[in-house]
């Protein structure tokens, strides 16, 4: 939808995932002032390996989880369409990634045309990059919490996208998420049934439910049913695990239990309940993924 006052801003609807690294704010709070000999120089090095380094890490290995499931995808959606709505499915997903500090805010708008079907990929893309990295990220020591949800939002003139989709899903990583885990919102999760529920008279209509299908395979809930990312669930096994590191997930679990043990040493009740919750949900997959 354009605005007649600015013909260049279109406000739509879009998917926004708002994804922190925890335990940044103390490594970048010791850059106060440049080296001015090699000891200090080794110290940078130091906290930006911590820091900056790890934010670019973070947008590598999305970038390639995104297109390892888009190429597998596209190969079959696009067969499964074009021969039903010839045009109904597009590979430009609309994907804008941007950085604010420690954070990665990563955004496909959802279009309302043809059936959905592009939409879907860009947000099942999105949902299965962000299991992976979630996923390498703990393995490497480097605990992630977000949140994802739908709203109307808009892209700004700098490429970023600004609006209710932001602010909803910096609101689930900020004040709902609690341990490393990516809370969905009520929208996103609303968002998926309709589309399954969608009229056949629509080309594409099937292909997009059962991608929106998929995607619904890709989120669970907590006791209190607050709806989070199935980072480690069976469709991203599928998709992703071969795209994995190997020894990621002793790995990861490896850290989970020396996180337990040295919050548990320091007293520090509220995390060790949050890495306890995290222990918890690794387990409970730990099948699925046994290396």
């Amino acid at each position: 939808m354009r605005i007649d006052d600015d013909p260049k801003l279109n406000v739509e609807w879009y998917l926004t995932a708002f994804v922190d690294i925890l335990g940044q704010k103390g490594p970048l709070r010791e850059l106060k002032a440049l080296p001015s000999n090699p000891q200090e120089y080794d110290r940078l090095k130091e906290t930006l390996d911590k820091t900056v380094f790890r934010v670019l890490a973070l947008r590598s290995l999305f970038d390639s989880f995104f297109q390892a499931y888009l190429e597998k995808e596209d190969t079959v959606v696009r067969r499964s369409i074009e021969h039903i709505a010839p045009g109904a499915f597009s590979s430009d997903t609309g994907l804008v990634v941007t950085h604010v500090s420690d954070s990665i805010i990563i955004s496909v708008p959802l279009t309302f045309e043809k059936c959905h079907v592009t939409s879907l990929i860009g947000v099942n893309a999105v949902v299965m990059a962000i299991s992976g990295i979630w996923t390498v990220a703990l393995s490497r020591g480097w605990p992630l919490r977000g949140g994802i949800d739908v709203g109307i939002s808009t892209k700004l003139p700098g490429g970023e996208i600004y609006g209710a989709s932001l602010e909803r899903a910096y609101s689930l990583e900020h004040e709902i998420a609690g341990w490393p885990r990516i809370a969905i919102g009520n929208e996103f999760v609303s968002y998926l049934p309709v589309i399954q529920a969608q009229s056949e008279d629509c080309p594409g209509a099937s292909i997009a439910a059962s991608t929106a299908k998929l995607c619904s395979e890709m989120v669970t809930e907590d006791e209190q049913h607050q709806a989070y990312l199935d980072c480690l669930s069976a469709p991203v096994h599928q998709f992703l695990g071969a795209e994995m590191p190997s020894g990621t997930i002793n790995a990861l679990e490896a850290f989970i239990d020396r996180e337990e043990r040295r919050w548990l040493t320091k007293g520090e009740t509220k995390l060790i309940t949050r890495y306890h919750l995290l222990d918890q949900y690794v387990q409970s997959r730990h099948a699925l993924w046994r290396e």
